[in-house]
């Protein structure tokens, strides 16, 4: 970050843009999963916390960085693979070479713990639906899904049968909602005997349990999954780099 090559009929805030938009691509940032904060970034760069804050609205608004309230500053990447790009199961699966397919599913509605509400940003007690269904691939289940909604987001008078195999494109299509950033939690855990029978596992056996905010342009929660996935069925694929 040269600070003495700046010139004075550019304003300040468009060439600290500019340098931060080169450092994302090509410098220290480049291999880095989210900007340092803000006030580290005033002294790395010698201007004011107004001009940086100005300089990241427009990185966000050109898709190089989401500003996420709790978290940071996030650099997005143009080039993403496997569990670094957002999609449905039903694209997995596609992916993977199978026909996505549902052997059971379940909606219900239920009252949000403060748990819940902290996640989803609502009222402890506001209404949520619950989704539950078992993806298959090729007709075998593969995944234990239990998907949760507030009732802002998808009507009462949602059914089943509004739904077809993506909740991705029913949002998008029904709601006008795209999600666009997604927080993903995995563990290994031993499945429960009521989700074993749909899953056609033994109780206990291995699976990988996971837990998933999702997000919207606005960075506005709206989806909290969580996702039991039988581990010699199903498969992720991370691209890293050091």
């Amino acid at each position: 970050m040269d600070k003495n090559r700046r010139r004075r009929e550019q304003p300040l805030y468009i060439q600290i843009y500019n340098e931060l938009k080169a450092e994302i691509k090509t410098g220290i940032f480049e291999d880095e999963d989210k900007l340092p904060p803000l006030k580290d970034l005033t002294e790395m760069m010698s201007v004011s916390r107004s001009t940086i804050r100005e300089a990241i609205g427009i990185l966000e608004s050109d898709g190089l960085v989401k500003r996420m309230q709790g978290i940071g500053t996030l650099i997005t990447r143009s080039q993403i693979n496997g569990m670094e790009r957002l999609k449905s199961f039903t694209e997995s699966i596609k992916e993977q070479g199978l026909e996505a397919g549902t052997s059971y599913k379940k909606l219900s509605w239920e009252k949000a713990d403060q748990n819940l509400a902290d996640i989803l940003t609502v009222e402890k007690g506001t209404k949520v639906a619950v989704i539950e269904r078992t993806r298959t691939g090729d007709g075998k289940p593969m995944i234990y899904s239990i998907d949760k909604l507030p009732h802002t987001i998808i009507p009462e008078n949602f059914m089943l049968d509004d739904l077809d195999e993506s909740l991705f494109t029913y949002l998008k299509e029904n709601c006008g909602i795209e999600l666009e950033f997604s927080q993903l939690n995995v563990r290994a855990a031993g499945v429960e005997k009521d989700i074993a029978k749909k899953l056609e596992l033994k109780a206990g056996a291995p699976v990988l349990s996971a837990e998933e905010t999702y997000f919207n342009v606005k960075m506005e929660p709206i989806l909290y999954c969580v996702n039991i996935y039988r581990t010699d069925r199903f498969y992720f694929q991370i691209s890293s780099r050091r």
